[in-house]
């Protein structure tokens, strides 16, 4: 059984009953017994987000090079540091999908 101050992953057993865990990036989460022993659970999710930001990076879409993410708070829009044929600039996530859906109808 875990003891306060454990590490599970990226996460640190707050309290035992119920299981609270503070995850390294500060987000305090609350999981099931069985998630957190099972192994699903590594992190508040912060470790899926950083792995889907480093796929991307490199990647083509709406015809613009994804270079790298610039801004990704919970109060702003996630942007993105692009190469097109305009040149390097920063657009946000929402203006990328937009892009993305007008060019697949364009396309059909």
């Amino acid at each position: 059984m875990w003891q306060v101050g454990d590490k599970i992953g990226r996460l640190t057993v707050e309290s035992v009953k119920p299981v609270r865990l503070r995850c390294d990036c500060g987000t305090m989460t609350a999981y099931t017994f069985t998630h957190v022993v099972s192994g699903r659970v590594r992190s508040c999710g912060c470790l899926r987000q950083e792995k889907v930001v480093t796929y991307a990076a490199g990647q083509e879409v709406a015809g613009m090079r994804l270079l790298r993410l610039v801004a990704d708070g919970v109060l702003e829009e996630r942007k993105w540091l692009v190469q097109d044929d305009v040149g390097q600039r920063v657009v946000s996530e929402v203006y990328l999908k937009i892009r993305a859906r007008r060019q697949r109808t364009t396309n059909e």
